[in-house]
């Protein structure tokens, strides 16, 4: 077994080998902050427990904040103790800063480490110790699918494995006539449970059937992420996710009259943004994420990839809810699935 490592814009390193089985790709995903210390020219990361017995990792050139990805932790390795170094251009330990994560076995697991000075302290007091889980409305995690995916920061997160919409703060239909909108186990990304929308519409007139989260007025930088799944390819802007304020400011993913990937946006002059790179396909899960950063640009995520923008936001407003099912349809017989869905204050990557 191997571990690779790589951080976003640089080329991916590959280092020496770890104890342990080899099972799926187990992965981290390691968020560094660069706090208010002198910024370092080069990373040294070591992880230890699990069963993982590696030398210590070594990422240069640094641009912070920045994302390090760790593959290849494989099925052994369980709770871990992840500890960053940042080191100046002569080797020289400038500062540091550690964290506990419990990775998902053969899934992704997001981590976040906000560097430091340097200290004595050990780099985690204990592999073994409690973690418990993020602030938010994440629910209780005890007996859930070990591999159910609520990313670090994350400020709401759910997987439907309480099977209803609870944690939501309202179920919004339009027209429900041919609708529903139910928590069903028959198709999931993971776990036992994933939510299913169906809607007929109508040629000329828009319904829609969503359950929608409300929260405090929040600016960027902010992101929301979903697994997605459409029985029928997206199309006549069929759109599935939405993040609005309080009136008609905001936007909304989906598929346009060319089955391709669109993001609108209320408000603005030139309203759609397209994709030319990828069809919003049914018959398989996709990983759909809307990101503004704190500059007020947006970028659409279609399975890790940024297929539209980053654009400039029209109306510098604070979002107020996050809905997901079929915000809008003109054509008859969609059917779609929701999974593993998250709000945050940063891109929350796919699961």
């Amino acid at each position: 077994m191997r571990i690779h490592v790589g951080m976003m814009a640089l080329a991916a390193l590959v280092f020496g080998a770890l104890g342990g089985g080899c099972g799926g790709d187990t992965v981290l995903r390691l968020t560094v902050l660069p706090g208010v210390v002198p910024r370092p020219t080069a990373l040294r990361i070591t992880v230890t427990g699990g069963g993982i017995v590696a030398a210590p990792l070594r990422v240069s050139p640094v641009a912070l904040p920045g994302t390090v990805v760790v593959h290849g932790l494989g099925a052994a390795a369980s709770r871990i103790c992840v500890a960053v170094e940042g080191l100046d251009a002569s080797d020289t330990l400038v500062s540091q800063g550690s964290t506990t994560v419990t990775l998902a076995r053969d899934h992704t697991t997001a981590g976040e480490v906000t560097l430091g000075a340097p200290t004595s302290a050990l780099p985690c007091e204990s592999v073994d110790s409690d973690l418990g889980v993020p602030g938010g409305d994440l629910g209780d995690l005890a007996g859930k699918d070990a591999a159910a995916p609520c990313p670090a920061g994350a400020t709401f997160c759910d997987d439907f494995e309480s099977a209803d919409t609870s944690r939501w703060t309202l179920v919004d239909i339009k027209r429900d006539l041919g609708t529903e909108l139910t928590v069903q186990s028959a198709r999931v990304y993971q776990g036992s449970r994933a939510l299913e929308v169906v809607a007929t519409g109508t040629v000329g007139v828009e319904n829609y059937a969503v359950v929608q989260k409300n929260f405090p007025p929040t600016a960027p930088p902010f992101a929301v992420r979903t697994m997605f799944y459409s029985v029928q390819n997206l199309s006549h802007f069929t759109m599935v996710m939405s993040v609005y304020d309080g009136s008609t400011h905001g936007f909304s993913m989906g598929g346009d009259s060319d089955t391709a990937w669109v993001i609108t946006e209320d408000q603005a002059v030139v309203p759609d943004h397209h994709s030319d790179m990828a069809t919003s396909d049914g018959g398989r899960w996709h990983c759909l994420e809307m990101v503004a950063d704190a500059g007020g640009n947006v970028t659409g995520f279609v399975d890790d990839k940024p297929l539209i923008g980053p654009f400039a936001r029209v109306s510098a407003v604070q979002y107020t809810n996050l809905a997901i099912g079929i915000g809008r349809i003109v054509v008859p017989d969609v059917d779609v699935f929701f999974d593993d869905v998250a709000i945050g204050p940063a891109r929350l990557y796919c699961p």
